[in-house]
């Protein structure tokens, strides 16, 4: 069920990736925020990896709360990051 879950997630983002590639984006600067949201994804994973593994070892919080906590702080940050930034080049 785990394989089933990364497979349809790795499917999902590698479409949102090639979509660009396929349909001509309506904003110019469309790569620009791509990239921001694929780096900071890229921070939440990395993130998440680290909580896990330290957490594993000295249980310092919960577990759950180790995979979910970059999530809920990475996510607001990603929407505030690309919404500040649409707002400069539309401007």
């Amino acid at each position: 069920m785990l394989s089933v879950g990364f497979g349809i997630g790795g499917l999902s983002i590698s479409y949102v990736n090639l979509k660009p590639f396929i349909v001509k984006p309506n904003k110019s600067y469309h790569w620009y925020l791509s990239h921001i949201g694929n780096m900071l994804g890229g921070y939440i994973a990395t993130s998440t990896a680290f909580l896990v593994t330290i957490n594993g070892r000295f249980e310092i919080i919960n577990p759950s709360l180790g995979f979910a906590l970059p999530s809920i702080i990475g996510v607001p940050l990603i929407v505030y990051w690309i919404k500040k930034t649409e707002k400069k080049y539309v401007e």
